[in-house]
């Protein structure tokens, strides 16, 4: 995986933090409640975004070696995200 690579996926992770220290700063205190949800949203983020680079990082690896194992972990992590999606007890359907 790349440096450049692994700089955007925290980049991302850097505009959602300095959004919520701009647009909800600390000391609002009728905004605690929203605080707190918006680190929960950066700490998923964040979580999600280590899970990418590990992914990122095992799939090249993989296709350094020969392009079978590489999409073989492709394939893999692919069933991992929609099985767990879709088994995860707050998904819900809605229309």
């Amino acid at each position: 995986m790349a440096q450049n690579q692994i700089d955007l996926e925290f980049r991302r992770i850097e505009t959602i933090r300095n959004g919520i220290l701009e647009y909800v700063p600390e000391k609002n205190i009728k905004a605690v409640e929203f605080r707190a949800n918006l680190a929960g949203l950066l700490v998923v983020a964040t979580v999600a975004s280590y899970e990418n680079c590990v992914k990122l990082i095992l799939t090249n690896f993989a296709e350094i070696t020969h392009k079978t194992p590489g999409r073989y972990v492709d394939m893999q992590y692919k069933k991992l995200n929609i099985l767990g999606f879709l088994d995860h007890p707050t998904f819900v359907l809605t229309n």
